[in-house]
Order: structure tokens, then C-alpha cells, then sequence
């Protein structure tokens, strides 16, 4: 977070195109950059041929995959050491070929599905024949390595078999792979689709097409495939890793989308399947990247010290909830003259009904008598160190959010009131997205939004809930920044 912002809020029409020939995958926190795999015409043979099932018709179930090869669509030319995640990615390609097949017509008007012409290869420092994109003969395993891309020149996918699909399998688990496949797919079903979006755009598009394949194996319905819980909660941490680095534009070449953006974008098709993507191509979701403002900006991420924080946020909540429920006939007296500490383990301030647990938290608010009150190290130093400044901003958020519940006479206990005060918190935070039309005192600052989506699913893996309950969070959170007020209740 900072103080000081007069830049632009990036909007999904203001961003550009990215590359027509590469879509690559990143891991990490970088800007992508997209290049033209250099590398050429193959010499193997092509991929499946194209169905001509009816769309109404019902397939039978994949065949469960023992080898990486026995789905027809892959493509491996050369002495290829196998994979512990060979099977799972064999099931994986066949289930996607199956999901499109009776998902593609009901997005394109009735027309039938195609599947690769050149399949999909995996690449490694031997491999032999891999086609090239963009003119060139042949891709080279260093045009590809800690890379996936889909090619639409050729119609085929491509990815790093030696380090990337390895590293992700450990580090994310395998449906953090699985994921990679099915948005590099998206990129091939914008192709078929003959779509034309702006760069961020057409990868979000992409992310949510990932989604809508993630819904089906969460169903249960794509064969030889089970999604657990911890498979769940893996998959959103690997997506958190394949956002831009804090500060990257919506207009830089290769923008692929904030850990908010993309996060959000594999929630609309998890939620509303591939018809929701196909939606952004009239109704672009908004893209919320936002630039540092100079080099000491950038030096620190943005992150302002604990002491400024909880001087800073509580006086901006103060300002925006007072105004607010002015406007709507209620009082709202602020909360942060009340504002004090506690040290990490206590003692701690008295107030009925909080636990101990409540104060390790972080951030507590107490109704009567009214206050709120913050541990001085402990979770928030944690919180700051791992996550970020804002994650302790989202925290001191959700108490105000409890207060305003309160003052309106709205129930504050249950999951209901959580995620509405999760809402509340969006709402706040869209107000506090730099603006060149304003000056404000207090904005948010580039990489706050993806530090609460991390806060979220921390808080719920640190309780104990489910994948789908940090999902819930997250998507009221963004609820609240994108749609306001009306979509919180009230």
C-alpha cells in the first residue's frame, strides 16, 4: 500500500494484443514475455484426425492411460525418459480432447469441435521433430525450456517436459499441470472460435476456459480423474504463482494478468462454465494492474512499515465507511481513535466474548465497549513478512467491515456474514484504486490485490476449511471490488 498515487486504472479495453504466434506460461511472479518459437516443419506423424461426432452424441468414457502415448494426440520423437506424472497428463490430454468435443458446440453455434492437427509435445534437451511456430523448421528445447505454449500457426501445444512439468508436479502437484494444459487449450479454442481479444484479455479468456475443464473433473465427470481438496487448494496456489510481477501494465507486451485477474477468470468458469468465457468477447472482465510510481516505489513493492499501516488504513476506513453511511441515513462515528495494541501472547485487552484465538489473529474488533485493537508482532509481523502489508490491511478491513454490519443491524456471526464482510472489504478497496481524476491520501498500491487472495487462502487453510471455502472468500472479495455494494447485500 502507499500513500501518494496518481496513475491509471487499467481497464481490460485499454490493454493490447499480445504475440499471434506463442502463448508462453511463466511460473513465478514475471511479466511472460511471448517470442516466436524459432524451430520448424515436423517430420512425425500428426495428431488424431478431426471427429465428426454429432454434438448431442455421448462419448464413451476415456480409456484409462498407462504411458504418456496412449493419448492418440501426443507426439514423442526421440529416447524420452518417462514421467511420474505420464499417466495423469495421458488422462488429462484425453479428457480435455473429450470436454471440447461436447462443450465446443454449445459455444460456436453448433460447430464441431477439431482436435490438434499437430497434437501435443512434450519437449526436452533430446527430443527430435518438435514442429516450429511462426516459419521457423523446428522448436529447440531452449525456445521452450520453463515453458508451455500453444501454437496457432501449426494448431499444436508444446511444453517443457524436463524441467517445468517436473517442477511444477513437486512443488504445486499435478493439477497445477493439468491447469497449464487446459489454459494452453483455452488458446487453442480461441483459435477455433476465431477470436480477437486485447493480450490480458485473451489470456483471462483462457485462464476461465481452464476453469470450465476444472468444474467437470470437481463434478467427478472426466474419467480416470479425481479431484480432492488438497488437489483443489494446490491448483489455485499454482495459478497465484503464474502472475505478473507486481507493477507489470495491463498494456506491456506478454501481460498475462495479476494473481487477482487470473484467479478470478479460472473462478468464472469454474462457476459458470465455458459459456462464461465465451461471454468476455462481448463483455471483458475489468483487469486491475497497476504500475509503481517510481523507482523507490518499486524498491519496496509497495509495502509500507507496520507502524505507518495501522495509522494509515484505519483513518482511510474511517473516511470511506463514514461517508458512505452518511449518505445512507446511518451514523458512523470511526472506529480509529479507539485503535490500540497488545503484544504477541498478551496481555490483552478486555472484551467479552473474544478468545484467545481471535487475538492471535492479529487484528480484533470488540463491540462493547467499542474498540480495536492489533498485535504488535506475532501473526502481523508473519503476515507483513510473508504475504505483504496489505495482508494486515485486509484484516483491519474486515473489522470495520463487522462495525458496519453492526451499525446497519445486520447479523455478524455465521458463514453468510463472513463472506459478506469479505464484500464489504472489496468495496472499500475499489474505492482505494488509484485514479489519475483523484487525489486521495491513501491508495493501494501495485500486488496488495494478490496479497489478499493469498491472505484468504491462508486464513482458510490455517482454519481448517475447505479449497472451496477459500474460493467462496476470494469471490465475494472480488465481488466487492469489481461490482460494489449491490453485490454484497445490501
Amino acid at each position: 500500500m502507499r500513500r501518494r498515487i496518481a496513475v491509471a486504472l487499467a481497464v481490460s479495453g485499454l490493454v493490447v494484443a499480445c504475440s499471434t504466434q506463442v502463448d508462453r506460461v511463466t511460473v513465478g511472479p514475471t511479466a511472460a514475455t511471448p517470442e516466436t518459437a524459432a524451430t520448424g516443419t515436423a517430420d512425425s506423424t500428426p495428431g488424431a484426425p478431426a471427429t465428426t461426432t454429432p454434438p448431442s452424441t455421448t462419448l464413451a468414457p476415456a480409456p484409462m492411460a498407462k504411458a504418456i502415448t496412449d493419448a492418440p494426440a501426443v507426439q514423442v520423437a526421440g529416447a524420452r525418459t518417462e514421467q511420474a506424472y505420464d499417466a495423469f497428463v495421458a488422462q488429462v490430454i484425453l479428457d480435455l480432447d473429450s470436454f471440447w468435443v461436447t462443450t465446443y458446440p454449445a459455444i460456436a453455434g453448433g460447430g464441431t469441435y477439431e482436435p490438434l492437427e499437430r497434437g501435443v509435445w512434450p519437449v526436452w534437451t533430446e527430443a527430435e521433430g518438435v514442429p516450429g511456430c511462426g516459419g521457423e523448421r523446428r522448436t529447440s528445447y531452449p525456445e521452450i525450456e520453463d515453458n508451455a505454449f500453444y501454437c496457432p500457426d501449426e494448431d499444436f501445444i508444446a511444453f517443457d517436459d524436463e524441467l517445468l512439468f517436473p517442477r511444477l508436479e513437486d512443488d504445486f502437484g499435478r493439477y497445477t499441470v493439468a491447469m497449464v494444459l487446459a489454459h494452453e487449450w483455452g488458446h487453442a479454442i480461441q483459435a477455433r472460435l476465431g477470436s480477437s481479444l486485447p493480450g490480458v484479455i485473451t489470456e483471462l479468456q483462457a485462464d476461465c476456459f481452464a476453469g470450465s475443464w476444472m468444474d467437470r473433473v470437481r463434478d467427478g465427470g472426466a474419467a480416470g480423474l479425481q479431484l480432492t481438496d488438497p488437489d483443489l487448494r494446490l491448483a489455485i496456489t499454482g495459478i497465484l504463482e503464474f502472475r505478473d510481477s507486481p507493477g507489470t501494465s495491463a498494456d506491456d507486451e506478454g501481460a498475462h494478468g495479476s494473481a487477482f485477474d487470473r484467479l478470478g477468470s479460472f473462478q468464472d468458469g469454474l462457476e459458470g462454465g465455458a459459456r462464461a468465457c465465451e461471454a468476455y468477447a462481448a463483455s471483458p472482465p475489468v483487469v486491475l494492474e497497476l504500475p509503481f510510481n517510481d523507482l523507490t516505489d518499486a524498491s519496496t513493492q509497495g509495502d509500507m512499515p507496520l507502524e505507518t499501516l495501522v495509522s494509515s488504513v484505519p483513518a482511510d476506513l474511517d473516511r470511506f465507511w463514514g461517508a458512505l453511511l452518511e449518505r445512507a441515513g446511518a451514523a458512523f462515528g470511526g472506529l480509529s481513535r479507539t485503535v490500540q495494541s497488545y503484544p504477541a501472547g498478551g496481555p490483552y485487552p478486555q472484551c467479552g466474548g473474544l478468545t484467545t484465538s481471535d487475538f492471535e489473529q492479529g487484528v480484533v474488533y470488540c463491540p462493547s465497549p467499542e474498540f480495536v485493537a492489533y498485535e504488535l508482532g506475532g501473526a502481523n509481523a508473519r503476515l507483513h513478512t510473508t504475504i505483504g502489508d496489505f495482508s494486515v490491511g485486509v484484516l483491519f478491513a474486515d473489522r470495520w467491515a463487522e462495525a458496519v454490519q453492526r451499525r446497519l443491524g445486520l447479523g455478524t456471526e455465521g458463514g453468510p456474514a463472513a463472506l459478506q464482510r469479505d464484500c464489504l472489504t472489496g468495496v472499500w478497496v475499489e474505492d482505494v484504486v488509484p485514479r489519475p481524476t483523484r487525489q486521495q491520501e491513501f491508495n493501494i498500491s501495485p500486488g496488495d490485490l494478490d496479497e489478499a487472495v493469498r491472505t484468504y487462502l491462508l486464513f482458510t487453510e490455517d482454519a481448517e476449511e475447505s479449497a472451496e471455502a477459500a474460493l467462496a472468500r476470494i469471490g465475494s472479495f472480488r465481488s466487492g471490488v469489481v461490482t460494489g455494494l449491490e453485490s454484497c447485500g445490501l
